[in-house]
């Protein structure tokens, strides 16, 4: 299988529907309809399917997108989940949303929501965290 190279990343064209071109061990680069190109990396833990994305191109280059792909596949062979990894290291979906909801809407929190509210179980985040 040939690998992808610069000007054949820089020159993929969008579709109806998203195209994968793989580079091969499962990193992928993934072109939405919109135009976005995105390094992914598919990969099997513990039986099931996952893809964790690495970052846009061409901010991040074939050549870092192949290190990091590299990286990861030393994790998967280890044995460690590569998505879990990255959410141990980074923030949750609850902190993301907790920081959303605490910039665009301090007033109306205090209006809405009740002490314990919660991000994901109550329909929105309490100020008081």
């Amino acid at each position: 299988m040939q690998k992808l190279t610069q000007a054949i990343a820089r020159n993929l064209r969008p579709g109806a529907s998203p195209i994968k071109i793989s580079d091969g061990g499962g990193l992928h680069l993934h072109v939405r309809p919109s135009g976005v190109k995105t390094w992914r990396y598919s990969y099997r833990h513990e039986g099931k399917q996952k893809t964790v994305v690495l970052g846009r191109f061409p901010e991040l280059s074939i050549e870092m997108a192949r290190q990091q792909h590299g990286d990861l596949r030393a994790l998967v062979a280890s044995g460690a989940d590569p998505a879990e990894e990255k959410t141990a290291n980074g923030r949750t979906f609850r902190d993301a949303a907790r920081e959303w909801h605490a910039y665009w809407s301090p007033e109306k929190s205090e209006k809405t929501c009740s002490p314990g509210d919660d991000a994901i179980g109550g329909g929105c985040v309490s100020r008081d965290w």
